[in-house]
Order: structure tokens, then sequence, then C-alpha cells
């Protein structure tokens, strides 16, 4: 399983197309967005938005790829066989405009070991929660954070001069949150539309 919604959940659907779900938690494993061994985030889900959370420079990678470089990545996924990056080795955030609590993750290094991650967590551009993690590429390590009432979570992987700094993130374990809805594409909302025009002029006819 991908995603793993913890508590009771609703959802409601409008035309086939669009759908919200209110849940208690969720652990997200990354492993239904691609087949490819790598890619973005952002290039498969409309508005980055992807297991109800809004995903900036994130990439996710097979640890079963064979891009011909031995890395921490062939070591870094807990569950299932993909993972989560930070794009080019620079910070990642993940948000929510409605709030939730970050409980924790597994968390490994790309490339280098020793590498040192800043995590801080978010209110309204405020600053409330700032850790720092020092992750390997041997095999991912479960950090608990237990952030509360954020809206923002940022990470930023740094090892002294090194360029050498993307991460590894899997099972993201996040609690009191509502998903936010995945945006429509405009061709699906002129299909709706049309489709309920063409409904009605039905009637009319009739």
């Amino acid at each position: 399983m991908n995603t793993i919604i913890r508590g009771a959940a609703t959802a409601t659907f409008a035309l086939g197309f669009s759908f919200s779900v209110t849940a208690h938690g969720a652990v997200v494993q990354f492993d239904d967005i691609t087949t490819n061994q790598v890619t973005q985030i952002d290039l498969e889900f409309p508005g980055s938005v992807y297991s109800g959370f809004l995903w900036s420079n994130a990439g996710v990678v097979s640890q079963n790829n064979t891009l011909g470089t031995v890395s921490g990545f062939q070591n870094s996924a807990f569950s299932g066989d993909y993972v989560a990056f930070n794009l080019g080795g620079t910070p990642m955030t993940v948000a929510n405009s409605g709030g939730f609590t970050f409980d924790g993750a597994y968390l490994s290094a790309g490339w280098l070991d020793g590498l040192n991650l800043d995590v801080k967590g978010f209110s309204g551009g405020v600053e409330l929660f700032s850790t720092t993690v020092v992750v390997n590429v041997s095999a991912p390590t479960w950090f608990g954070f237990n952030y509360t009432g954020i809206d923002e979570l940022v990470f930023n992987a740094y090892n002294g001069g090194s360029s050498q700094t993307q991460f590894a993130l899997d099972d993201f374990t996040v609690s009191n949150f509502t998903p936010l809805a995945v945006p429509v594409p405009a061709a699906l909302w002129l299909f709706a539309s049309g489709f309920v025009a063409l409904l009605g002029w039905g009637r009319r006819k009739a």
C-alpha cells in the first residue's frame, strides 16, 4: 500500500472528477507515483498536490534504479521501492495550508555519510520548530519530530562545501490534517461544464 490513511475518513465526489477526504493521519510511501526510475512530483500531479500535500522541489527515485552510479538511494527505501528526494540537492518543502502534525519519517543520505539535514516547521511563515539530524548512505533511519500545528516543512541538507547534498525520504508520517484538493485540469472542467449543459439541453428538448 502506498498512502496509508489512519482514522475515520469521509469523501465526497463531484462528477467523478474531484474529491476531498478528511482523515486523522497518513503514512506516505511514494510507490504509487510512477513506474519510471526517477521523476518529479510536479510532473506527475496537477499543482504538485500529492497525498493531500503541496510538494516543492521534490522528486521520486526507485532504490532499484540502474542509472549507472552506486549511491545511497539504492539503500534508502524502508517500505516499497520508491523514496522522495530533494531535486538538485536544494531545499525541499512540504505544505498544507490547513495545518498538520509532522510525526516523523525515515531519512537517509543520497551520496555522503554524515549529511546534515535541517528540518524546520513553520506556521504562517513563523518558524516554530527546528531540528538538525545526521543521515548516512547505508540505511534509512527513523526520526520522530512531533511538529504540531505547522503548515509548512522545509528540509535543507548540507555537508561542508560538498555539492552532493541530496537526501532520501520514506514513510513520511503526518496527522491532524485535511488533504488539499487536487486541482482539476482545465480540460476536465470544460468537459464537465459541457456535459452539464448538454444534460440541460436534453431535458429542454424532452
